[in-house]
């Protein structure tokens, strides 16, 4: 009787894989059969179907299955599992929408309440969640966003600021038309010194709403990132701690072997000439330069010169308080709108910061700076422009032009360019080359000389 409810079993299945298509996967498929079943039984049993031996508990989809009372030994390898994962957390890179999902999932609270031994109170995903949710910030562009609730504005959500009127669930898309912001529909809804706030939020000409990671200069997020905003990191001290590093000791072994430094002999002087190079015929060139000074102050300079090296057009102004990678982003801006005004174009962009051509290259940056990039990016798909990095060195126009901005701010046309600023622009059209070196040592000194006795002749 029992080999026949046997063989009704595998004759079941066997109508199932025909009908289905699925096939039974023997390895995995066990039979458990009772204490007292004879091994002789077992192995009619085992021959018959082609399954294996099983036994309480099973694992199903990484869940247990078992008989009588609940074990904690049950669940031992989900916590082992656990563990194993957030062991690697810390150093290790996750794509926005994956952080999303990992704080948001449902089965993350299920796990939490299920193995408490792995997932207290006190885990720092747990504690973080919330105050996370409050750095992230979002790029409009479809404007499938809470108008309400979600961050989108530089200063947080609009219903931590002033109360809501209207629907709750509005989009931001419903006060929008195209790539404008409807004012009638804003003024029914917020004061007016919010709406002027919002007129500066920028509409970007992308595909999809695009999310933020607020506390990283490049706006991806890192669980290393969240570890580090989580714990609110003190680097009052990175002062000190770049003291210790050996190569700061060079020439004072003395004092380096108390502290158990071993200093590195001084690096390799490198001398090289660089140039400002000229375009081919038909083409215009846009030099940029940005800087940062000890008050924060930061301004912009460009220039736009012609095939053989004649200044058609020069700006240089102030833009307030700001980091040395916005004044670098802002730079390419103006130099942009400037050349798209006077359809200066095809363009050739030459900076000397490599770190605004990676952003650009990237088409990602921090919350703070991606209105800027947005703008940069709109220009540089609908205009020809070929981008190159060049030595500060050989940047010496721009370079001017940014601290001449200190003071002042203006746009030049050729005959409004004199002294210094003419004289880098004739010794870049005759192709006089500067000097690029590691300051160091008596060669650095004759270098400087040599460069101090050019500044004299430019001037």
């Amino acid at each position: 009787m029992e080999l026949f409810r046997v063989l009704k079993v595998r004759n079941f299945l066997y109508h199932y894989e025909q009908c289905s298509g699925q096939l039974i996967n023997n390895a995995k498929s066990v039979i458990i059969t009772a204490n007292d079943c004879s091994e002789a039984k077992k192995g009619l049993y085992y021959s018959i179907t082609g399954f294996g031996e099983g036994q309480f508990p099973l694992h199903c989809l990484g869940a247990p299955l078992y008989l009588g009372p609940r074990k904690i030994l049950y669940f031992d390898h989900i916590i082992a599992n656990a563990n194993r994962r957030l062991q690697g957390w810390e150093s290790k890179l996750l794509s926005f929408g994956s952080r999303l999902v990992l704080i948001k999932k449902n089965s993350l609270d299920c796990l939490k309440e299920s193995v408490s031994p792995c997932f207290g109170k006190r885990s720092w995903l747990m504690k973080i969640r919330q105050r996370a949710e409050k750095e992230i910030g979002w790029v409009i562009v479809e404007g499938e966003l809470h108008f309400w609730f979600d961050s989108w504005s530089p200063d947080g959500p609009l219903a931590s600021r002033c109360p809501i009127q209207g629907l709750p669930n509005r989009m931001v898309k419903w006060f929008c038309h195209g790539r404008e912001w409807n004012l009638e529909r804003l003024l029914s809804v917020v004061p007016a010194d919010a709406e002027a706030q919002i007129m500066e939020v920028h509409i970007h000409p992308s595909d999809v709403d695009r999310a933020i990671w607020i506390p990283t200069p490049n706006g991806r997020f890192s669980v290393k990132s969240a570890w580090e905003f989580v714990r609110n990191k003190d680097h009052s001290n990175g002062w000190f701690i770049g003291l210790l590093k050996a190569v700061n000791w060079s020439g004072f072994d003395h004092v380096a072997n108390q502290w158990g430094l071993n200093p590195r002999s001084s690096r390799k002087i490198t001398i090289r000439m660089v140039c400002w190079i000229p375009l081919s015929v038909g083409y215009f060139k846009l030099n940029s330069d940005g800087c940062s000074k000890l008050g924060g102050v930061s301004s912009i300079g460009g220039i736009v010169r012609d095939h053989s090296g004649q200044p058609i057009i020069a700006f240089h102004e102030s833009i307030g308080q700001g980091s040395n990678t916005r004044a670098e982003l802002m730079e390419i801006l103006k130099g942009l709108q400037i050349c798209r005004l006077f359809n200066l174009f095809p363009l050739w962009l030459e900076v000397d910061s490599m770190v605004a051509l990676k952003i650009i290259e990237a088409k990602n940056t921090s919350w703070s700076l991606s209105p800027i990039l947005s703008r940069i990016l709109h220009i540089l798909n609908v205009s020809i422009v070929r981008k190159s990095h060049i030595f500060r060195e050989a940047n010496a126009a721009a370079d001017e032009l940014a601290n001449m901005g200190i003071n002042s701010g203006s746009v030049l046309y050729p005959d409004d360019i004199h002294g210094k600023l003419k004289g880098i622009c004739r010794l870049d059209r005759i192709g006089l080359p500067y000097i690029r070196l590691s300051l160091n040592s008596t060669t650095s000194i004759i270098c400087l000389l040599f460069l101090f006795c050019i500044d004299l002749i430019v001037s």
